[in-house]
C-alpha cells in the first residue's frame, strides 16, 4: 500500500473495536480499507467485492474449505450437548436430526429470511443484518448455513430458532476456522 499517514484517533478506534470483538469498518487514505470481524483484522485495498458462492454438505462430519474466502467449516456429530455450552462467534450448536442434510453454505439471496434464536418471527435478513449493525458494503460477503430456504446460521452472530440446540438429542457442532 506504500506510505499511510493514520492519526493516532484512527489507530485508537481499531484497537478498541479488536479488544470488543465487534464488526467496524475503517477506510483510510489511498483507498485502504481496515474491517474487523469476529476479532479478525483485515486490510484491503478498495472495497470488498460481492461474492457469489455455494457449497453443499451431505455428511455430519465432513470439513469445507470455502476456497472464496479461505475459511473452513467444520461439522462434527456429537452424542450430548457440551455441559459448558455457550454461543460463541467462531461455532454453534444446532439440534441434529438425520432429515436436516443435505446443508448448505451460501452468500445472502434476496428476500432471504431469518428466524433468529430467541424469537418466533421471521424476519428479512436485510433487517436483520440492519438490527446488529453490519454495513451494507459487508453483507454481501457473509456466508450462511441453509437448509432449504431455511437460514440455520450467521457465523458470528445467531442460530435460529428452527434447529435450537436442545440437551436430549444428537447435536451438530459447526465450526469455522480462518
Amino acid at each position: 500500500f506504500g506510505e499511510l499517514n493514520v492519526n493516532r484517533t484512527i489507530i485508537k478506534q481499531i484497537g478498541c473495536s479488536l479488544d470488543q470483538s465487534e464488526y467496524r469498518m475503517f477506510m483510510l487514505p489511498k483507498g485502504v480499507m481496515v474491517t474487523i470481524d469476529q476479532k479478525t483484522l483485515r486490510v484491503s485495498k478498495g472495497l470488498p467485492e460481492i461474492l457469489d458462492y455455494t457449497y453443499d454438505i451431505s455428511d455430519p462430519n465432513q470439513t469445507v474449505h470455502i476456497k472464496e474466502i479461505d475459511t473452513h467449516i467444520t461439522f462434527s456429530l456429537l452424542k450430548v450437548l457440551p455441559k459448558s455450552f455457550m454461543s460463541h462467534s467462531n461455532y454453534c450448536f444446532l439440534s441434529y436430526v438425520p432429515e436436516m442434510f443435505p446443508l448448505r453454505l451460501r452468500t445472502r439471496k434476496p428476500g432471504d429470511q431469518i428466524i433468529p434464536y430467541g424469537s418466533s418471527k421471521k424476519t428479512t435478513l436485510k433487517r436483520y443484518f440492519i438490527n446488529q449493525k453490519i454495513p451494507k458494503l459487508i453483507r454481501d460477503s457473509k456466508f450462511l448455513l441453509t437448509k432449504g430456504a431455511d437460514i440455520l446460521w450467521v457465523p458470528g452472530y445467531h442460530t435460529s430458532a428452527l434447529y435450537k440446540a436442545r440437551k436430549d438429542v444428537s447435536v451438530l457442532k459447526v465450526e469455522v476456522r480462518q
